[in-house]
């Protein structure tokens, strides 16, 4: 996570946007417990990146995913308007470009004389949006060129396809300027197996003739080497302090076990 919120920071210095792209799912510890005794629940990658960019005193804007299978329950219609309501809010406080609110409270883009859209910088720098919500939002496009160039930071997933969707939003062929691509993972098992999945992925893609994927399948096996690098170093650390400490457990066990000498006793005449 510190990685991720400097790289922010190193982007937002550069005069950068950033788009932050992830699954938001909690993870239950195996060690840590909560005062009942149940597993602590850790925050989703999106969720933790929210507390400390909040924390951080960086104002973003953050896009909420549906709830599962919620639009197939009509008790949660109102949620999910409620949801796409706040979310288009929230978009439009990252996009670039002058809007205004009609009588009807509906957003509409203000145009200039010759019909183009007209600049105006965002509210936000930074925004926050799951892989499941990537494949909308074509506004996300660099339309303006005096526009900030941008910065995409995206946690791995298995899908292939998400990830180019996700890639879509900040990155199209007519943006107006360059967008920057980083992936980030850890060394845990789950990110390892998400970028291995994610790799065939995008092979598959690239040899059906599609070159534009190139730098996306290099990008990723220079991320899943580097994760599977620290994951077996630090494996190694692991195995060597069990060795250490079944060695000092051993050592402690032979002194106890070993025979002690006879207690002397000095007779008086």
């Amino acid at each position: 996570m510190g990685e991720v919120v400097q790289r922010v920071f190193d982007a937002l210095s550069q005069n950068r946007k950033v788009i932050l792209v992830g699954d938001d799912i909690p993870v239950a510890s195996r060690i840590l417990r909560d005062p009942d005794g149940l597993p602590k629940e850790m925050p989703g990658f999106l969720s933790a990146l929210r507390a400390a960019m909040a924390a951080s005193g960086v104002d973003c804007s953050n896009i909420v995913d549906f709830p599962k299978g919620g639009d197939s329950i009509p008790a949660l219609a109102g949620e999910r308007t409620a949801i796409a309501n706040q979310n288009a809010e929230q978009m439009s406080r990252f996009v670039d470009g002058a809007y205004r609110t009609t009588e009807n409270g509906q957003r509409v883009e203000v145009r200039g004389p010759d019909n183009k859209p007209i600049y105006a910088p965002s509210q936000t720098k930074v925004i926050l949006l799951p892989y499941a919500q990537a494949a909308g939002w074509p506004e996300l496009n660099q339309r303006f060129e005096q526009a900030p160039e941008v910065s995409m930071i995206m946690s791995p997933t298995a899908s292939a396809d998400q990830f180019m969707q996700a890639i879509g939003r900040g990155s199209r062929r007519n943006s107006k300027g360059p967008t920057e691509v980083a992936i980030v993972a850890n060394d845990s098992g789950a990110d390892c197996h998400r970028l291995r999945q994610l790799l065939r992925g995008l092979e598959f893609i690239a040899a059906t003739g599609s070159p534009a994927i190139v730098p996306f399948v290099k990008l990723t096996a220079e991320c899943l080497e580097k994760a599977t690098t620290q994951r077996a170093l630090r494996d190694q650390r692991l195995i060597q302090v069990q060795k250490c400490q079944r060695m000092r457990s051993a050592r402690v066990l032979d002194v106890r076990r070993a025979p002690q000498p006879a207690p002397q006793t000095s007779i008086r005449h």
